[in-house]
């Protein structure tokens, strides 16, 4: 059996490709059985969705807002995208972290070789702590 799936509130080629790929078919919402979210929030949701979705999959890790605002039922699945992003955000503040304290932007931008004294504002994480205070699983 196909899975119907809509895809709201925007779809890609890509995201049709592999959904097709995967034995899925990609199909309006009052003839699906799985919604996937694409939004970043909540707006533009459904505010009632159709009793043949059976499982929704949202586009954000944080789900908080989705609990708040009541729209998670107790009749469908519901999953989120937590953890998948984890260890690309994680490298990419580490990546930023370092790169603000060798100056990368200040340097990367120049023009003409910069005096010696702005090399003294060069840091290092050499013999330093760093701390990581709530990141869940960036973290």
């Amino acid at each position: 059996m196909t899975l119907k799936v809509a895809v709201l509130p925007t779809s890609n080629l890509y995201l049709d490709n592999a959904l097709e790929s995967a034995g899925a078919a990609v199909v309006s919402l009052d003839d699906a059985q799985a919604l996937i979210w694409t939004g970043s929030d909540q707006t533009g949701f459904p505010h009632e969705l159709p009793k043949n979705i059976e499982w929704v999959q949202l586009k954000s890790a944080g789900i908080r807002p989705w609990i708040t605002s009541g729209r998670i039922d107790s009749y469908r699945k519901w999953t989120s995208a937590v953890g998948a992003y984890s260890d690309d955000v994680a490298e990419h503040a580490v990546a930023l972290l370092l790169g603000s304290l060798r100056q990368l932007p200040l340097h990367a931008r120049a023009s003409t070789w910069l005096k010696a004294d702005t090399w003294d504002t060069v840091r290092s994480l050499r013999g330093r702590k760093v701390a990581i205070v709530g990141a869940g699983s960036i973290g």
